[in-house]
């Protein structure tokens, strides 16, 4: 069964093209802390390619930007390629799902602010108040 779920965040802003046969396919790129740190007391950290198509990819494009948390759910596959003459094998995870993660406020286009403190709170008077 290949079966792969990460939670990260994205490297970069979500990059989607057309091809010829009218497909869209999104790429980007997850950043995933190892759960555990090396020797030295440093969390490494992985990062995967990433593929979606079609609607998922077109949500991707406009929900998501760098820095964002992502839970993406699909399938590892690989494919060879020869650069001169050396054989080397690229790994790319084919989006089945995505999810969104973190706070609201992390899912805000960068053009806005961070809410205030007291921001989507009306200012009342106690002699309005029923009881």
């Amino acid at each position: 069964m290949n079966y792969v779920a990460i939670k990260g965040r994205l490297t970069r802003d979500p990059e989607t093209r057309t091809l010829d046969s009218g497909n869209t396919i999104c790429s980007f790129c997850v950043a995933v802390d190892r759960r555990f740190k090396n020797q030295k007391g440093e969390r490494l950290t992985d990062f995967f390619n990433a593929s979606a198509w079609n609607k998922t990819g077109e949500f991707v494009q406009k929900f998501f930007q760098k820095g964002q948390e992502i839970l993406v759910n699909g399938s590892m596959q690989s494919r060879k390629v020869s650069d001169d003459g050396v054989n080397r094998i690229y790994w790319d995870l084919h989006v089945d799902s995505v999810e969104f993660c973190g706070s609201k406020t992390d899912r805000q286009e960068s053009v806005n602010q961070p809410p205030t403190e007291n921001e989507g709170f009306v200012q009342v008077d106690d002699a309005d108040l029923p009881f």
